[in-house]
């Protein structure tokens, strides 16, 4: 049996003393910590980058939101001038109907009436021309 054990043995040269096997070990289990901390870095890394994209993403949202918001308000108040628009030529063309009631003579009333006429376009193109600039 000693045999066996001698024969198992390395020779002189090879073999490795019990202080080299500590500091070998030592020297594992710095390496081992050393990785784990660059993983960990690595990971603070990525989940830091991830939370960027993230909030870049968030930003976009805000931002498409106020872009829609802003449309929706413009185009209602678009609305709303068109609105009060027709309104105001409704009134326009109630007032410029009401002259045909009247009792004059025709060449008069025709005359009178293409002025309103022209009175109505040019009222029409001042007032789209103002919500034009308006709504810009």
């Amino acid at each position: 049996m000693n045999k066996t054990l001698n024969s198992r043995r390395c020779p002189p040269e090879t073999e490795v003393s019990l202080e080299s096997l500590l500091k070998m070990n030592e020297m594992n289990e710095e390496i081992n910590i050393l990785q784990r901390k660059k993983i960990e870095m690595l990971q603070k890394k990525k989940m830091n980058q991830l939370l960027g994209d993230v909030n870049n993403v968030q930003e976009d949202v805000n931002n498409f939101q106020k872009e829609e918001a802003n449309k929706l308000y413009k185009e209602k108040l678009r609305d709303k001038f068109y609105k009060k628009e027709v309104d105001y030529l409704q009134e326009d063309i109630n007032d410029f109907l009401q002259v045909e009631k009247l009792d004059y003579p025709q060449e008069d009333i025709s005359e009178f009436l293409h002025e309103q006429a022209e009175q109505l376009k040019s009222k029409i193109g001042n007032r789209r021309t103002f919500i034009n600039y308006m709504l810009k």
